[in-house]
């Protein structure tokens, strides 16, 4: 399993978090509305360890199955 950083765009702003998967295909198959995305020059490592982290494995938190959610729909 591989770090991906991950990304929800709402317009406004956006939600950051890692997401542990085999890969980042996997991940746009199970949760469409994240983006796997490279790391910005911005994020240091300290913001980069603090993101919340996710694995393609564990059962899906509220956050996680709101994005389902709102994908289905």
């Amino acid at each position: 399993m591989k770090r991906y950083l991950v990304l929800y765009d709402y317009g406004t702003g956006g939600v950051w978090a890692t997401m542990a998967a085999g890969s980042a295909e996997a991940i746009a198959q199970k949760y469409p509305l994240l983006a796997v995305v490279a790391r910005p020059d911005w994020m240091t490592d300290q913001i980069y360890e603090g993101l919340t982290a996710y694995s393609l494995e564990q059962e899906a938190d509220d956050f996680l199955r709101a994005l389902s959610a709102e994908a289905a729909s």
